[in-house]
């Protein structure tokens, strides 16, 4: 019988090994608690804005993109592969620059937020140096967390405005061409409008990033903090383990959990892969097979409601309709969309007589299902769809459901010393999805 991991160590451990990607700093001591500081705070400051309601339209994406920024810099270094010890501290010192320039370029907006506001079409030589330095500073990030691609598109839109005026009408390619070019615009009145207006950086994507986005990822971070992880896979398990290919099985219906949670493909195979694809390879199921199952599968979680991906918060925004519309729209289509892996597996299965999951590893319902297990997860999502339902703000439903949630994996038990480990969870929790949000906001500000 092959020996496989505990689903539920598993799910523990997908947070290390998430902190230990290529590119990624991992400091020790002083800084680790400082770092964790920053990322707490960052949460923090989006449930607080959940709360009370979003600041002024500038003011709360200048300190959104502040944070994401100085996390990015912390935590990404800017070469991937090590290199000696002179360029280490090189680097490292650029970085230190960047963070304080993020500080003093959002901070700048945060401060003189009334100014900007009377003064909308004037600009000082200061107010350009530090819109460049932003502009900068935000490819960078973005170029650090999701790759060249999205940054550099957004260059070349920025050399469009730059030099629309060297377009010329060539007939030879058609007409449209000809509505491509267009006057130019100076350099100034680039940086004005990205730095200073909420156009550019602080702009309408950067607002649904600064508000909805976050406190959703931060929704779905307190619930795996608090053990829906584990939860979701033992009951996957419990679905599907005993039938052929049940290890592949398993990883469409945790998938298909975790991704209503986390709205995210990569998170979503970060987090169940840790454990379904060690699972599958041990039995025998291949590699390639394993990881094709995993990716496919947890791509769906871009789709799953109720939490979807942030085009899912931007389409409700364009389209000027409740995200909860959006959401249900999504029902159908993510459903089909599991179910189509999931019998493509069971026929592949079938064909390779592919083994079942031992029953050691399958634990009962009642087991699962038990109240001090089950409740913490199940009323703050029902609140959470409750109260978007009832016509309440996304980001007041996910506060009221992020309070519950705590309260009720808090205070579950009556044991002092345990209220204390499970709070540290919680703590922990914050530090873990205040960093994920680094690989969210840098797109959409790029976007």
């Amino acid at each position: 019988m092959p020996t496989v991991e505990n689903p539920n160590a598993a799910a523990k451990d997908s947070k290390e090994k998430s902190r230990n990607i290529i590119g990624q700093r991992n400091p020790d001591g002083i800084w680790k608690i400082f770092l964790s500081g920053i990322a707490v705070a960052f949460v923090s400051f989006q449930i607080y804005t959940g709360f009370a309601g979003p600041l002024p339209n500038l003011k709360q994406r200048a300190v959104h993109v502040g944070f994401a920024l100085v996390l990015t810099f912390f935590l990404m270094r800017p070469i991937r592969k090590r290199r000696g010890d002179k360029c280490v501290a090189l680097l490292l010192g650029i970085d230190v620059v960047f963070i304080i320039m993020a500080i003093i370029s959002c901070g700048y907006i945060f401060f003189n937020y009334n100014w900007i506001m009377e003064h909308a079409a004037e600009s000082t030589n200061v107010q350009l140096f530090l819109g460049t330095a932003a502009l900068i500073l935000a490819l960078e990030a973005g170029r650090r967390t999701i790759g060249i691609i999205f940054p550099l598109l957004t260059v070349l839109f920025l050399l469009y405005a730059l030099l629309g005026q060297y377009i010329p009408d060539i007939p030879l390619i058609g007409d449209y061409l000809s509505y491509w070019g267009h006057r130019g615009f100076s350099m100034k009145h680039i940086i004005q409008v990205m730095y200073l207006s909420d156009k550019g950086l602080w702009g309408f994507v950067t607002g649904v990033s600064s508000t909805i986005v976050a406190i959703f990822i931060i929704f779905g971070g307190f619930l795996l903090s608090t053990g829906a992880g584990g939860t979701f896979m033992d009951f996957a398990l419990r679905l599907t383990g005993k039938f052929f290919g049940g290890a592949a099985k398993v990883s469409v219906v945790v998938s298909a959990f975790f991704g209503m949670l986390s709205g995210s493909a990569v998170a979503n195979t970060a987090t169940t892969g840790n454990f379904t694809i060690p699972l599958m390879k041990k039995m025998d199921y291949g590699s390639e097979f394993a990881a094709g199952v995993e990716a496919t599968a947890s791509a769906g979680g871009q789709i799953t409601p109720p939490i979807m991906g942030s085009a899912a918060f931007l389409m409700a925004e364009l389209l000027e309709m409740p995200y909860i519309e959006v959401a249900a729209c999504a029902i159908i289509p993510a459903y089909l969309f599991f179910a189509s892996v999931f019998f493509a597996i069971h026929f592949e299965s079938v064909r390779r007589n592919l083994g079942r999951v031992p029953k050691i590893y399958i634990k009962p319902f009642g087991k699962i299902l038990r109240p001090s297990r089950s409740i913490p997860l199940l009323i703050p999502v029902i609140l959470l769809l409750t109260l978007m339902v009832q016509g309440r703000t996304p980001e007041t439903a996910a506060f009221w459901a992020i309070a519950v949630l705590s309260i009720l994996y808090i205070f579950s038990t009556l044991k002092i010393s345990e209220i204390k480990k499970r709070t540290y969870r919680l703590i922990e929790g914050m530090d873990t999805v205040g960093r994920s949000l680094i690989k969210v906001v840098p797109l959409l500000v790029c976007a």
